[in-house]
């Protein structure tokens, strides 16, 4: 069972970063157009993929008119995929910053803190102020992110931007796991800290919920 989980972690990774070097390749070379569009509609495919089984007849009714559409502005997307995937980046970053943020409000449990309330019970009082904390850094990263995408996608030639878009701002997510994992150390006794497998096991098995 490790093995095969290995094995398709192993394969997501090679899988976006493989998408992320054809996206940037289609950035660079705009002469290749139909690759562009075909690119930066594939998350929108998974999208439907992955939305198949709830309201089936909604689904078939929204997969025709996807369909009918991409047809009709075919043209218009092959001059304009860099847009979309602008887009559609902008429209991930918002979401977390959002759905981060949403939980710092009064009388909610900040996201990260929810995480960590499922690896250790009871939760130390240190550990909730510091992961209140991680959740704020991660919604200004994503904030912070999402303004810098525009900004560059307006001021960057093209090329540019899209190394920023598709390697510089997962390589800052990475820094920022590893720079929380640093200050983890200095904040909380060895007791209190959650090692950061441990704690993303839980995130994935839904352990926490946005709401």
């Amino acid at each position: 069972m490790k093995l095969l989980r290995g094995l398709g972690l192993a394969l997501v990774v090679v899988a976006s970063v493989s998408y992320a070097l054809a996206v940037h390749y289609s950035n660079s070379h705009r002469e290749y157009g139909a690759l562009g569009a075909a690119l930066a509609l594939l998350p929108l495919l998974l999208v439907a993929w992955l939305w198949r089984r709830s309201w089936r007849p909604l689904w078939w009714v929204a997969v025709a008119v996807g369909v009918a559409l991409v047809v009709a502005g075919w043209p218009l997307l092959e001059r304009n995929y860099p847009l979309l995937y602008l887009l559609q980046q902008l429209a991930v970053y918002v979401a977390l910053a959002v759905g981060f943020g949403m939980t710092l409000r009064e009388g909610q449990v900040p996201l990260c803190t929810r995480i960590a309330a499922q690896v250790q019970k009871p939760l130390p009082a240190a550990v909730a102020d510091y992961t209140r904390g991680v959740t704020l850094a991660w919604t200004l990263l994503f904030a912070t992110l999402a303004l810098l995408l525009v900004l560059g996608y307006l001021l960057l030639p093209l090329p540019l931007w899209s190394l920023c878009a598709n390697f510089i701002a997962p390589l800052l997510m990475g820094a920022m796991f590893g720079a929380e994992a640093m200050a983890r150390r200095w904040a909380l006794p060895p007791q209190q800290r959650a090692g950061m497998l441990a704690t993303l096991r839980v995130y994935l098995k839904g352990g926490a919920q946005w709401q």
